[in-house]
């Protein structure tokens, strides 16, 4: 029941959205005159309300969960792909990685973002920074690695691992 009422909020207020968008657009069109503000106010409405609600609809129908190919933000958004499986213990791949000089990153927390942001605009090295959490099968990942490139936390590899279910 409330993931149903869940999912009409989203498509009214992203159909409401893209409805407001439409007229702000054609109200700037029609005016003659320019409104630096009514530009921002539409970038702010598209980018960060109708765009991501459409993505999560169209997602929802042309990629189920069960199909594993990529990965998923907090908000249900498509992320990385999937691209890497390995069998074994989760003790063994973290030593494996730490053995390659793969870093673990550290869990995100208030502290461990401040330090990262802190870092970025210092730009100091900062080699366990925290990465955002994706989602495999329902899951959060249960492993992640990073590399920085040349003493930078803004240019970093990393790497995500996650349990299969069973089956």
């Amino acid at each position: 029941m409330v993931l149903t009422g869940q999912r009409i909020f989203f498509l009214v207020s992203t159909l409401l959205v893209g409805w407001g968008v439409y007229v702000l657009l054609l109200k700037e069109i029609d005016d003659g005159g320019r409104q630096p503000w009514a530009f921002l106010l539409i970038w702010v409405l598209a980018s960060y309300i109708l765009l991501p609600g459409l993505n999560r609809v169209l997602t929802r129908i042309y990629v189920p969960n069960h199909l594993f190919g990529r990965t998923r933000t907090v908000d249900g958004l498509l992320g990385d792909p999937v691209n890497l499986a390995v069998i074994g213990s989760a003790e063994s791949l973290r030593d494996t990685m730490l053995t390659a000089g793969w870093t673990a990153a550290d869990p995100v927390t208030f502290r461990s973002s401040w330090h990262i942001v802190e870092a970025s605009l210092l730009r100091r090295s900062c080699p366990s920074a925290p990465v955002s959490p994706l989602f495999v099968f329902g899951q959060r990942q249960l492993l992640a690695f990073e590399q920085e490139l040349s003493g930078n936390p803004v240019q970093r590899h990393h790497v995500r691992f996650w349990c299969c279910p069973p089956g």
